[in-house]
């Protein structure tokens, strides 16, 4: 068993008296985490040859992956687990009904299972509009199954998650584009909450990068908790909408220093999560923590996927072989698949059905 240091505090000022409150991204209850109590290193990953162009990003949803594609005549294809039986292809680009003016990537979107139907809300980032897709129909009838929702949202929301079916939580940008700003909407009404209105403070000096303060964000599958991994900051909010709970990991010793971050070159700020996934009893991250200049040139070192509980309780790290852009978990047949950015977005396959019974996840 690996040291681990779990140290919990509450802070009532953060920083020196130099330090304004909106240097930071964190909420009152913080834990710091050095160290996880698992650690396992991935190195047999076999090549997936699925025949499509340009992987994007992936989902796994029971027994079968979803794959984004720069195809714009079919932008998510659908292949069965673990046979990768090609089950149709569906989402097109392009300005007419159904279609979306940008690429909607799947692990961003929300998935969920109602009356017995997978279901996907889709959000199209530059048009606003939000789409409802039976999946379950859609393959059944191998015809697309989806319609526009009566639902207003906002253009270019930086994050949209279904709290649930009437309810979702939004973070766009403010008027002078130095904060992001969160609220819930439930049938056309904003709300707010105190752990909404503490992330919210952040703030970055005009004409700054506003993604200092981007974060990606997913729900429990419950919708009682949301967890929002920093892009660029070292750190994991954890926290219920109705302010039931609220917790900041910390990954390392100090909580990044927003105005602090702003004095350094943006080619050598740091890149620390790229994305988050929710699954039923802890989420998973995926943590690179190199610059930004080696991100962009592909020279980064290889991230880790970290496990945490929805108490905030480190369980795993598994530490990858190469650089990845996206993950999905088959847990019935326990494999990890991953997107390689260094190999033409291709795909690969780790057999890790050991490590999960270990960790018992």
């Amino acid at each position: 068993m690996k040291n681990l240091l779990y140290i919990f505090f509450f802070v009532i000022y953060l920083g020196s008296c130099t330090s304004a409150p909106g240097d930071y991204l964190v909420l009152d209850n913080v834990v710091y985490v050095e160290n996880f109590p698992e650690v396992f290193i991935l190195d047999n990953g076999t090549p997936v040859n699925l025949d499509v162009i340009g992987i994007l990003s992936i989902s796994i949803e029971d027994s079968m992956i979803i794959v984004t594609t720069s195809d714009k005549k079919g932008m998510w294809s659908f292949y069965s687990l673990p046979e990768y039986y090609f089950m149709g292809k569906y989402l097109t680009m392009g300005m007419g009904p159904n279609e979306f003016l940008s690429t909607p990537l799947v692990e961003q979107q929300n998935i969920f299972k109602q009356s017995g139907h997978l279901l996907g809300l889709i959000y199209d980032f530059q048009s606003g509009k939000l789409y409802k897709m039976n999946i379950s129909e859609t393959l059944q009838k191998n015809r697309l199954s989806m319609s526009q929702t009566s639902d207003s949202l906002p253009r270019f929301l930086f994050n949209f998650t279904m709290i649930d079916t009437n309810t979702f939580l939004c973070k766009e940008v403010n008027n002078n584009r130095t904060q992001q700003i969160r609220y819930v909407l439930r049938q056309g009404w904003n709300k707010s909450s105190r752990n909404l209105e503490k992330l919210n403070a952040a703030s970055i000096r005009q004409g700054e990068n506003i993604n200092i303060l981007a974060t990606d964000t997913k729900r429990s599958s419950d919708g009682k908790k949301i967890v929002e991994v920093g892009i660029a900051l070292n750190q994991i909010n954890l926290y219920s909408i109705d302010d039931s709970f609220g917790k900041t990991i910390c990954v390392g010793k100090q909580v990044d220093n927003i105005n602090k971050i702003q004095n350094v070159d943006r080619r050598e700020r740091m890149y620390t999560y790229i994305n988050v996934t929710a699954h039923p009893n802890y989420f998973s991250a995926l943590y690179l923590n190199d610059t930004d200049i080696n991100y962009q040139r592909g020279t980064s070192k290889n991230p880790s996927i970290q496990f945490i509980d929805w108490d905030g309780k480190p369980l795993a790290e598994i530490k990858l072989d190469r650089m990845i852009t996206s993950y999905a978990i088959d847990f019935i047949h326990g494999s990890l698949y991953v997107v390689d950015s260094n190999s033409e977005e291709e795909l690969y396959k780790y057999d890790i059905l050991e490590v999960l019974k270990k960790i018992k996840l």
